[in-house]
């Protein structure tokens, strides 16, 4: 029987969004590492413009650190989504920090207004929820559930991947993360330093 990590492509993402809300706000940046067998097979990474029909939030392109006006000249997100759907495979799985309850159902709507078959139904790991459970078990003792929060309790330093609330460094962050706690917890360690 084959190794698990052999057989699914593993897609680290991240989105930075211009709002909270899938329906009413678009995407404006996409991040990804597309793994094969634990191995970086290709990094994507774009920039996009969601259309003149979906709202910004000033509050959202300060975090994300995106000026309103620099995103006439993104572009256009349905040809960003083509171009990241093409590098992934049928049965690959999405993964990345709170993406069940963030990133997917903005790729989800994304995906569809720009006619592209949603091919991930249950295919996802939601990194922010292994934490969670691990925080439950008692193994994690961090105050928050945030990915830099997490990752600087790790003792994992978020900033030699860049800017926090961008597309990749939070994808690299992710992944280190991701890594750690797999690590710790398959070698029976507690996270209590």
């Amino acid at each position: 029987m084959a190794n698990r990590d052999e057989e699914y492509q593993v897609v680290y993402f991240d989105l930075e969004t211009s709002g909270l809300d899938p329906v009413e706000n678009g995407i404006l940046e996409i991040g990804a590492v597309i793994q094969k067998a634990g191995v970086k097979v290709r990094r994507f990474e774009s920039f996009a413009n969601p259309g003149p029909t979906k709202e910004y939030n000033p509050k959202a392109l300060e975090v994300n650190n995106i000026e309103l006006e620099s995103i006439a000249g993104f572009r256009d997100l349905a040809e960003v989504l083509r171009d990241f759907d093409q590098y992934i495979e049928d049965r690959a799985v999405l993964a990345g920090w709170n993406v069940g309850g963030f990133d997917i159902p903005f790729l989800k709507a994304a995906y569809k207004a720009a006619d592209i078959k949603w091919r991930f139904h249950y295919h996802y790991l939601d990194i922010m929820v292994v934490a969670n459970w691990l925080k439950w078990a008692g193994k994690l003792h961090c105050r928050g559930l945030s990915l830099q929060a997490v990752a600087k309790y790790l003792e994992i330093d978020a900033s030699q991947f860049g800017e926090a609330h961008r597309a990749m460094p939070d994808v690299w962050t992710t992944i280190a993360v991701s890594q750690r706690l797999k690590e710790d917890n398959l070698e029976g360690r507690s996270f209590k330093f």
